[in-house]
């Protein structure tokens, strides 16, 4: 659970288990609609919505972790999925998901004294 207007930190965590290293690792983060990224632990580029990370080579048991900090806008509430997908040369790409339910912001009225 979040609120909107605060951050949101999500570790991404790519690791290699299998038993070759891997070459030219990328991982792209679709941000979910209504946020923005706020700053990430690694150097990315961002374009249509979705911030991609060159990791580069990982062998065999080697892993990598990106930590991605998004705020939601005053709108958004409900759920919403970020989703990452890692790919590599020669290997299919692999996604994962990761929901937060988000809290609207609690809107107080003064009541107005006249007399």
């Amino acid at each position: 659970r979040a609120r909107v207007l605060s951050n949101v930190r999500y570790r991404i965590t790519v690791r290699n288990s299998g038993r070759v290293t891997l070459r030219n690792v990328v991982l792209r983060d679709r941000l979910p609609r209504g946020l923005s990224l706020v700053g990430a632990s690694r150097a990315r580029t961002i374009a249509n919505g979705t911030a991609t990370f060159r990791i580069g080579t990982l062998a065999p048991g080697q892993s990598r972790t990106v930590v991605v900090t998004l705020m939601a806008n005053a709108t958004v509430t409900g759920s919403r999925v970020n989703t990452a997908t890692v790919s590599a040369t020669n290997v299919r790409p692999v996604s994962a998901r990761a929901a937060t339910v988000f809290s609207p912001l609690v809107r107080r009225v003064q009541p107005a004294v006249t007399g």
